[in-house]
């Protein structure tokens, strides 16, 4: 189960991971953390949760993206 608390995603026993999503849905990027997602979006992590907290797509390189979490169980996904 996860749920929010201080502007941050956390996990009883699971590593949330994100996946950048295209308005396809094609996954553009996976990223095991927020500051991974952060560095390659070049925002800061702040920016990465406000958009996962209000799930609206935003521009990045001329394309509309989201982000969606997953989480992580031995190095398999399962999409939240």
């Amino acid at each position: 189960m996860v749920e929010y608390s201080l502007n941050k995603y956390y996990s009883d026993r699971v590593k949330i991971g994100l996946e950048l999503i295209d308005e396809n849905g094609g996954i553009i990027g996976s990223f095991a953390s927020m500051a991974d997602c952060a560095k390659y979006l070049n925002v800061t992590s702040m920016t990465v949760s406000k958009r996962l907290q209000s799930g609206k797509p935003f521009l990045f390189y001329n394309k509309l993206v989201s982000l969606l979490p997953y989480e992580v169980w031995m190095h398999k996904k399962k999409l939240l």
